[in-house]
């Protein structure tokens, strides 16, 4: 087996120093690329009498690991995927007699039908140690849920950022490059969209305007082979291609070759989805192709989102998405331990900026993280270099800017079509969020949304017929969710809805342990919204239960939170928050206080405190609070009001107003406003054209 790094022998023997004090599940937050297989192999080599059931995302990452160990070893593992977990039956599980579970990828464990087969073995083995491992703790389109907290309690061997890892040169330092291609079909198919819309003839005519704008910015720049050719240095490279499906690979695969070709290099490609018979055979040729003067270039469809770095030089991100742990997890194949070349990770589609809400600003992060080790050597009288320029990190910030204006069009656009994981995002967030749910879906309107929601029974449609109203008032008392049978058109949601309209009653059925003990874990924290977790139960039917159980949903702080408060307020302060996703920092340092464990619950701001908000604030906003001692992030914006200092703008000239972006700027002395609009984006180009048309600096 591979000796194991510093870092990681460090992380390890704090494992064995908690399983060896009776903590039974721990959990290890590093990033891809870290070596955290290295931790499960070092594990089992050493517990040569335990039996270990190892869970993972697919089979291949299994084979992967399974190659690290010998024959002997592998006897006494037993492997899986996290996906087969709801189909194991008990028999099953017994078999298994396990010392050691261990969860690769762990913040798969809750996912919502996974996690069931789950929690079943772990109250099976309940005196199992548990290994959880992930690079993305943090489940952010699932309420921003921590599987650290929720299945390990807290209990972390290490926890390393992306930035801290680079610093300490565990992993390199990326070059991350922002483009957009095939431009030309993109325009022509918004030219397209607009004359077939339903939009007003006044509507249509901006909107060609706004893509006309665009085509022009983008002759300006430069095209992907001249990206390509800037930052690939050797042409022997290797890339990882992540596509949105196959059909998307097959229209895609001449235009990546063109792209390489046109910039003096020659390329081998290979394709690994699943319908693609010989996958797992153009996989490994793709490993142990070393072919000098030949890039090398693995066209995946979710086949290696997750489990497979080391040789990779770069990943290409064709596919979309909203979600940061699969982004996280898509540019994470780029990074490996010990990696001396620069990874190069070309974005073009502009991901980095769609889900900027969902996750830190990491330059800013990378900064924050510099500045801190700078002032811990300056105490000890040390210098800190760092080898590297952070601002050189992200580069092309007009491609960003260029593609957010395509996307902008094209949700001002009526009838665009709706993309699988905005369907996904639609079904799982807006019976609890209604129209709210715009802000997880970029470049949708609230009437688009109520439209595809209706079209996917999320509401009630008005087209009910007479004949299925008899229908819904003759079975559903007898029948329940089963008459869907005799209702064809309409889904579980569509019909639970319309019952409750016309406050029919669905036949009595009982409760079931399991759906008891998710009332009790649960409604305190969400009311009705833990109906997500209650299939078949309507909100009534809910109320009810608690009624009967004496449930109800608290404002006060339970005694598993007030552990945590106490456990990791000490080291953590107000960022505590992150084991505590349902409170405000508000409410954690006010508990603080009445706790003891912090003596003022609203401190002034020493003058050390000020300097600090001086010099970060421009750049980081509210997320000063990091650098404070027991600050909330809305003491650190209303003080930074108070001394003048505000964050720096991205637009020279555009100002937020009332969720608006105005424009405005003094000609010969006098404040001088061009306008308000709904897009930064769009607010910026107007002010550079004004500035220009004026004269003003940009």
């Amino acid at each position: 087996m591979e000796q194991l790094h510093e870092h990681n022998q460090r992380t390890y023997e704090n494992i064995c120093r908690m399983h060896g004090e009776g903590i039974q599940r721990v959990a290890v937050v590093q990033p891809t690329g870290s070596g955290k297989s290295l931790l499960m192999a070092k594990l089992i080599e050493d517990n040569p009498n335990s039996r270990f059931f190892v869970l993972s995302t697919s089979h291949k990452i299994n084979d992967q690991f399974k190659s690290k160990l010998d024959e002997e070893t592998l006897k006494r593992i037993d492997f899986n995927i996290y996906c087969n977990m709801p189909n194991m039956n008990e028999e099953t599980m017994k078999a298994l007699q396990a010392d050691y579970i261990l969860l690769d990828e762990m913040h798969r464990a809750l996912a919502k039908e996974w996690s069931k087969g789950i929690n079943v073995l772990l109250e099976m083995y309940p005196n199992a140690k548990v290994l959880g491992l992930s690079a993305t703790p943090i489940r952010y389109l699932d309420r921003c849920r921590n599987v650290v907290e929720e299945l390990f309690n807290g209990n972390l061997a290490c926890d390393m950022s992306l930035s801290q890892a680079i610093l300490d040169g565990i992993l390199p330092m990326a070059r991350y490059v922002c483009g957009v291609y095939s431009f030309e079909k993109d325009t022509e198919s918004l030219n397209k969209k607009i004359a077939k819309s339903c939009n007003s003839d006044e509507e249509k005519e901006e909107l060609l305007e706004q893509v006309k704008v665009l085509k022009q910015n983008l002759d300006k720049a430069n095209g992907v082979s001249e990206i390509i050719k800037k930052y690939v240095v050797s042409g022997n490279e290797k890339f990882v291609v992540f596509l949105k499906d196959t059909t998307h690979l097959r229209d895609m695969k001449p235009v990546i070759e063109k792209w390489f070709t046109d910039a003096g290099f020659s390329v081998r490609m290979y394709e690994v989805h699943s319908k693609n018979v010989d996958k797992d055979k153009e996989f490994q040729a793709f490993k142990e192709d070393t072919e000098d003067g030949i890039i090398k270039a693995c066209l995946s469809v979710n086949m290696i989102a997750e489990g497979i770095h080391g040789d990779i030089d770069g990943v290409i991100m064709l596919r979309e998405t909203m979600s940061p742990n699969l982004y996280f997890q898509m540019i994470g194949r780029a990074f490996s331990c010990g990696k001396k070349t620069v990874p190069l990770i070309f974005d073009l589609v502009a991901n980095s900026q769609f889900i900027s809400d969902a996750v830190d600003n990491f330059p800013n992060e990378l900064r924050g993280e510099i500045e801190k080790r700078k002032e811990e050597c300056e105490k000890e009288g040390r210098d800190y270099e760092v080898g590297f320029n952070v601002d050189e990190f992200i580069v092309m910030d007009e491609f960003m800017d260029v593609v957010s204006g395509f996307r902008e069009i094209e949700g001002r656009l009526k009838g665009r079509e709706w993309m699988e994981e905005e369907n996904r995002i639609l079904r799982e967030y807006y019976i609890v969020e209604g129209t709210k749910v715009v802000n997880r879906l970029k470049g949708r309107t609230k009437e688009a949304i109520k439209k595809q929601a209706e079209k996917l029974g999320l509401i009630i449609s008005s087209q009910w017929t007479e004949e299925e109203i008899e229908i819904l008032k003759k079975w559903y008392p007898i029948e329940g969710l089963k008459v869907l049978d005799r209702l064809e058109d309409r889904t579980k949601a569509a019909i639970q809805a319309m019952a409750i309209r016309l406050r029919i009653k669905s036949p009595d059925k009982d409760w079931t342990d399991d759906e008891i003990k998710i009332l009790k874990d649960y409604y305190f924290v969400e009311g009705e919204k833990i109906e997500n977790r209650l299939n078949n139960r309507s909100k009534n039917a809910i109320r009810a239960q608690v009624r009967k159980l004496g449930i109800k949903k608290q404002c006060n702080w339970t005694n598993k939170e007030i552990e945590i408060l106490k456990k990791h307020y000490s080291q953590q302060g107000i960022n505590v928050k992150r084991f505590l996703p349902n409170r405000s920092y508000e409410a954690i340092k006010t508990k603080a206080y009445k706790l003891g464990l912090i003596k003022e619950k609203y401190g002034r701001f020493t003058e050390e405190d000020d300097e600090i908000v001086k010099k970060y604030y421009p750049i980081e906003g509210s997320n000063v609070y990091k650098r404070l001692s027991n600050k909330t992030p809305t003491q650190c914006k209303s003080r930074a009001n108070g001394l003048g200092i505000t964050k720096r703008r991205r637009y020279k000239y555009v100002y937020k107003k009332n969720n608006k972006y105005v424009v405005e700027f003094t000609v010969n002395g006098k404040v001088k406003n061009f306008g308000r609009y709904d897009s930064e984006q769009e607010a910026g180009k107007i002010a550079m054209e004004k500035a220009k048309e004026y004269g003003k600096k940009i």
